[in-house]
């Protein structure tokens, strides 16, 4: 996987990289009785992660606070691939493809339009826009698609083609109400923190939606309608493993829809908030999906994602919060892993003492736990409400 894994290089900085993740050889290949049955190590389905890189550098958002969201498509339809990457400032950056699908070049970065503005959805914590191109409305066009954190509803852009969208519409229900994670909820920040995803779960010839969600859950919306018309449930109905709630380890079910082990069944594949990367493996009927999970792909980050201290000349680590696009990135038959991330790291000056050193790193030590500490104290009250 070649992840899109983004930094800004500067003494306090936002990360958000973008990696690629080549896998060694297509999972159809292993030997599903072998070692590498779940659980997987990473080392032994991914070639070494790959930093992204543009026309004027790597591929960051650290400048709009991270969070990177990457999507792998071909946004004004030239045939070539593009790269989307959605970030904390809730817009989608469009890096256009200037040379093959193999070996993609990218140009400079300029925001996706639409309606005569800038593509956004609200967001102001923890997570990026979540860019995914599906043909919403069965016109034969690719429509964008994202979730949001505030107020956690679901958005499409409508494609007109070339890369030209219609302004942002809210998703909802067959009785005209926005979708949401807790459609009855009784607090608006109940449904905040939402990541899309489209499948046809019923195998009926139309798209229905997923829904993930910031603690981990994932829900379906079936759609009741048409094709070329949707109409989706007013309920939401939970994905489960062995009659439980489904969950994305430590939350933020950032999810993907593909077929990772090309069994010919679609499986879900979730970033997370601590960075890992998870499959849910579908061992149903293309009619009723059934799941067994999560699979860790890749392992989460060690480290809490803020404040962490980077040497000069070392190179970042991939960080928290993952979004992840499964694509088969060099088109060589394998499905690939594309990764954003976020990150705030330090990198101290070269010209230290050891005295200097010592004292910055008791500081750093003190500072850390003293945040720890408020962050135990948030989690508590947060269950005892």
């Amino acid at each position: 996987m070649n992840r899109m894994w983004i930094k800004s290089m500067a003494c306090l900085m936002a990360m958000a990289a973008l990696l690629l993740w080549g896998t060694q050889e297509s999972m159809a290949q292993l030997d599903l009785e072998s070692e590498v049955d779940p659980p997987y190590e990473a080392s032994e389905i991914f070639e070494a992660p790959v930093r992204l890189r543009a026309e004027d550098g790597f591929v960051d958002t650290g400048a709009s606070r991270g969070h990177s969201g990457p999507c792998l498509s071909d946004v004004d339809g030239d045939g070539l691939r593009d790269l989307v990457v959605g970030s904390f400032d809730g817009k989608f950056r469009l890096y256009r493809n200037v040379e093959t699908n193999q070996e993609p070049s990218y140009a400079k970065f300029e925001h996706i339009q639409a309606g005569g503005e800038d593509a956004k959805v609200w967001i102001y914590c923890c997570i990026g826009s979540s860019p995914q191109f599906h043909d919403f409305d069965g016109d034969g066009i690719d429509d964008l698609l994202s979730g949001s954190y505030d107020p956690g509803e679901v958005y499409w852009f409508r494609g007109l083609g070339e890369g030209l969208f219609e302004a942002r519409q809210t998703i909802v229900d067959r009785e005209g109400k926005p979708v949401l994670r807790h459609p009855d909820q009784k607090q608006n920040y109940q449904s905040f923190g939402s990541w899309i995803s489209m499948v046809d779960w019923e195998n009926d010839g139309d798209l229905d939606l997923l829904l993930g969600g910031f603690h981990g859950e994932m829900f379906v919306r079936v759609n009741e309608g048409t094709r070329r018309e949707p109409a989706y449930s007013v309920d939401n109905t939970p994905i489960l493993i062995d009659g439980q709630p489904i969950k994305v380890p430590k939350g933020h079910a950032a999810i993907d829809v593909a077929d990772w082990n090309n069994d010919g069944l679609w499986d879900i594949v979730s970033g997370s908030d601590n960075g890992g990367v998870y499959w849910f493996e579908n061992v149903g009927t293309p009619e009723v999906a059934s799941f067994t999970g999560p699979h860790e792909l890749l392992p989460p980050h060690q480290g809490d994602g803020y404040r962490e201290i980077i040497e000069v000349g070392v190179a970042p680590r991939p960080g928290i919060r993952s979004q992840i696009d499964v694509v088969d990135y060099n088109l060589d038959g394998k499905l690939d892993l594309l990764v954003g991330d976020f990150c705030t790291t330090r990198t101290l000056r070269p010209d230290l003492t050891d005295a200097e050193r010592d004292e910055f790193t008791k500081l750093h030590t003190e500072q850390r736990e003293a945040i720890q500490y408020m962050v135990d104290r948030v989690d508590k009250l947060w269950k005892e409400f």
